[in-house]
């Protein structure tokens, strides 16, 4: 019927077809309800979705919508298998009665939060068991001071915030979690040797948060030290941490992730002025002073970019890829694209980290959540440029699989 209403082969006005919809909606509702077909009350859910013409802001896709409509139909028959009902005495059993409350019909709002996980319609080998209680370790890395000496390393105001976004987010997608602020190179490499020890095979997967200055392939502990991110993921391969082998080892990473514009002996450049391109020409302490003004910073550095890590690395980064590993289950996503900054609200917190938090917490699979990640951080930005009259700013999120052909749900 909408069909043929936006095509004009209905001749109805909008208030008419809305109408015949209401009209068709309590009609069914009323048979379906009626006492002649009480056994199967408990086996049909009347849905209404959001209006089709609603505004693209506002506007819930259908996949959306569904999706916490399936994890409560899931949740219900999960219940109900729990509470077997009574023998009758025609030798038939009983439905358990499910709770008046818990089968409402369906509103135009969104469950917005995790339920039961509704990977169980999906065959078993297309999906990643996520059934642990906890699922999994997840760290928390991230470096809001550095040490002194190292000016081009700023102080990540806000990033504090993040962590504690964080720290809930995955508490309650039930992970253990374990935070480490402001932490140096060797406590870095310290706590990798420990956690890649650890016996994982009770978990179902692994997760590591990294926030903190970066550039591409790089990003900085609190001494300054330049770690480069695969160097960190390697812990996590099959030989080095069997007893995550076949599970998922997903990473989300903070950071700008600049390229090797600069040749490796070049003089630091001075820090980036806010909503421009290019390096400011005025000196740090007239930068600082303006960035304490606004409410955004880059998770960018102002020194040289390094193309030498260690001894061992090759010598130019583009010609390598230095953002996702070469072993199965990895999952690599970052807060912006290579060559491109990583903006930070010193009030709010990341841009990246908040959408990563309201987008995981509608329970999509992790593609899809990601992709929403990403759309969401460059329309906030574009918006609050808008409004600001900055045009320059852009920031994209993007991720990477390695070796992962099977869905995630948390």
């Amino acid at each position: 019927m909408f069909e043929t209403y936006y095509f004009g082969l209905c001749h109805l006005t909008k208030d008419q077809l809305y109408a015949e919809r209401d009209a068709f909606y309590f009609t069914l509702k009323a048979m379906l309800s009626h006492p002649d077909n009480s056994e199967c009350n408990n086996q049909f859910r009347l849905l209404y979705w959001s209006d089709p013409e609603t505004n693209e802001k506002n506007r819930l896709s259908l996949y959306d919508f569904l999706l916490p409509v399936l994890r409560d139909e899931l949740a219900l028959e999960k219940l109900s298998e729990s509470k077997p009902g009574k023998a009758l005495s025609n030798g038939h059993v009983s439905q358990a009665p499910v709770p008046a409350p818990m089968r409402q019909f369906s509103t135009f709002e969104p469950v917005d939060a995790p339920g039961h996980n509704p990977s169980r319609i999906y065959e078993e080998i297309e999906v990643y068991p996520m059934n642990g209680r906890p699922r999994g370790m997840c760290l928390i890395i991230n470096i809001v001071n550095f040490n002194k000496g190292h000016q081009h390393l700023t102080q990540r105001r806000g990033a504090e915030r993040d962590t504690e976004i964080l720290r809930k987010l995955f508490e309650d997608l039930h992970f253990t979690v374990q935070v480490h602020v402001d932490i140096n190179s060797s406590t870095l490499e310290n706590l990798l040797l420990t956690m890649h020890v650890m016996d994982h095979s009770k978990y179902d997967a692994f997760v590591c948060c990294i926030l903190t200055h970066g550039k591409l392939g790089v990003v900085y502990t609190s001494d300054g030290k330049p770690v480069e991110i695969l160097g960190l993921v390697d812990y996590f391969s099959d030989r080095q941490c069997p007893s995550l082998k076949g599970k998922p080892k997903m990473f989300f990473i903070q950071a700008c992730q600049r390229g090797d514009a600069e040749p490796a002996n070049a003089a630091p450049s001075p820090p980036l002025s806010f909503g421009s391109s290019t390096h400011s020409k005025v000196d740090s302490d007239e930068v600082q002073e303006v960035m304490s003004k606004v409410r955004f910073e880059a998770d960018a550095t102002s020194a040289p970019h390094f193309s030498v890590v260690t001894d061992s690395l090759p010598v130019n980064f583009k010609h390598k890829s230095v953002l996702v590993p070469g072993f199965p289950d990895f999952l690599m996503s970052y807060s912006t694209l290579p060559g491109s900054i990583s903006y930070r609200d010193t009030m709010a917190g990341s841009l990246y980290i908040q959408e990563l938090n309201n987008c995981l917490r509608k329970g999509c699979e992790i593609d899809r959540a990601l992709k929403q990640v990403s759309s969401q951080v460059k329309k906030r930005l574009a918006d609050r440029g808008e409004q600001e009259g900055v045009c320059d700013r852009f920031q994209l999120p993007f991720h990477l699989t390695s070796g992962m052909d099977r869905l995630i749900f948390f």
